[in-house]
């Protein structure tokens, strides 16, 4: 009777042991899957670096040529956001906006429509930057203030019930309430 007994003990003990081996191999699997895993998010994140770099090689030498358009600073400006680069970024969004000066955004709708994306970037950035404590921040608040307020009084009897208008002047709540708070942090500074 012992021999069936230690028969059965030594054939639990083989299962257990087969188990073990089993789930041993599912964790190397695991950790196999999770280093190849990470060999392929390396390699993607080295292409879309590579990628990212080629862009920007080609943006800033579009935007040394004669024909360069608005289009080229908004996307330049992108690519800085995209490189987190808010001070180059914002300076290609000026810069934008200072090309669509000239065209007839006060009466066109899609040219209307093209300057108030543009602005829009313009303004966040500005925004952006004031959030980020970058000195000059209040200057910054300030430019797009000016320029809103502008653009709204251009555009208002041509666009004032439009979709665009609106968020602009949904903007320029943000940015006075901004203003009106950095205002508030530097009066409490020098009163310090």
């Amino acid at each position: 009777m012992d021999a069936p007994e230690q028969l059965l003990h030594l054939l639990n003990v083989t299962h257990k042991l087969s188990a073990e081996q089993q789930q041993q191999d599912n964790t190397a699997q695991k950790v196999s899957a999770i280093a190849a895993a990470d060999t392929a998010l390396a390699a993607r994140q080295r292409t879309y670096d590579q990628v990212l770099s080629t862009a920007g090689t080609l943006l800033k030498s579009a935007i040394s040529a004669p024909a360069c358009t608005h289009e080229v600073w908004g996307l330049l400006g992108r690519w800085y956001s995209l490189k987190g680069e808010l001070l180059s970024s914002q300076e290609a969004a000026l810069k934008q906006v200072r090309a669509l000066q000239s065209s007839p955004y006060k009466s066109n709708p899609t040219a209307f429509a093209v300057m108030a994306a543009a602005s829009l970037r313009l303004c966040r950035a500005y925004l952006a930057s004031s959030a980020a404590g970058r000195q000059g921040g209040l200057r910054e608040l300030s430019a797009a203030r000016m320029h809103l307020r502008g653009l709204l009084k251009q555009c208002e009897e041509a666009f004032g019930d439009k979709q665009l208008y609106k968020e602009l002047h949904k903007l320029l709540g943000d940015v006075l309430q901004a203003e009106d708070a950095a205002l508030a942090a530097k009066r409490a500074a020098a009163a310090e």
